[in-house]
């Protein structure tokens, strides 16, 4: 999910209350450590209330944080539940055969003969890879697969090109 209005993104949903001076776990959506690391702040709820990080934790596939002016387990427990953004521009750069989903969503679907079929809607991972949501002009919404064998070509700020399919 996008917040394009401050141009941030969804990256998880703040859980339990971890300890007892403030600690949060995070439900982070990606298991890139070193990312995780990098973030200096993040922003909160529905008010998009931006939190500076004052320590970051990681144990196994756990995240869990320590913000500043958070100190205490009722103050931790308060942001429970709430969804955490960061700022695009936390974002790093890729390589040229990866895209970050919010440069996906929202894009023209087209098949290789240039029929426009739809629009990505979302993108989701199950645990065996990608999965591409699209909704197609007759309303009908299709998944397919993330891979080189359905998705041919992407041409971001523009469209998606996936090959052949039934509507």
């Amino acid at each position: 999910m996008v917040d394009e209005e401050n141009n941030l993104i969804f990256i998880g949903v703040v859980g339990n209350a971890k300890g007892l001076k403030g600690n949060v776990q995070l439900n982070y959506f990606s298991k890139d450590l070193i990312k995780f690391k990098s973030y200096k702040y993040l922003y909160l709820g529905e008010k998009k209330e931006k939190l500076k990080i004052q320590k970051h934790f990681i144990s196994g596939d756990s995240f869990s944080l320590k913000f500043f002016n958070i100190n205490s387990r009722e103050e931790a427990e308060s942001l429970k539940n709430r969804d955490v953004f960061i700022d695009s521009n936390q974002l790093g750069k890729l390589d040229d055969e990866s895209w970050y989903h919010s440069e996906l969503v929202g894009l023209s679907v087209e098949t290789l003969g240039g029929n426009l079929i739809g629009e990505v809607k979302a993108i989701y991972n199950f645990g065996a890879g990608d999965i591409i949501e699209i909704k197609l002009i007759s309303g009908k919404i299709e998944m397919i697969p993330f891979t080189k064998d359905f998705v041919q070509d992407i041409e971001i700020n523009n469209k998606l090109i996936i090959k052949e399919m039934d509507n």
